[in-house]
């Protein structure tokens, strides 16, 4: 599945694919902190994206052990914690 975040106002919009971790399969582990379900994507860069919108990034790191356990572990998701400037409308699309 694919998850998404939005946030804005009637002034500006922003829009992102979030990034998670990637399955492991049978003699594999997963992927850390990519897209998986989505292609011809890429995160906006901190720098870019405190710059041109209300925000400030707090964080942004992998979510350590969150891939789960065994024999071959899913890859980590991330964690992107963001702190708006101004009253926006923010919304989450997930599955």
């Amino acid at each position: 599945c694919m998850n998404n975040l939005t946030f804005g106002d009637r002034s500006m919009g922003y829009y992102e694919t979030i990034a998670g971790g990637a399955g492991a399969g049978p003699s594999w582990i997963g992927c850390d902190a990519v897209h998986t379900h989505m292609t011809n994507t890429r995160i906006t860069d901190a720098e870019i994206l405190e710059r041109r919108y209300p925000v400030i990034l707090r964080e942004f790191a992998i979510r350590k052990g969150s891939g789960g356990l065994g024999l071959h572990t899913g890859g980590d998701g991330v964690r992107r914690i963001l702190e708006f400037t101004r009253p926006l409308t923010v919304s989450i699309l997930s599955e």
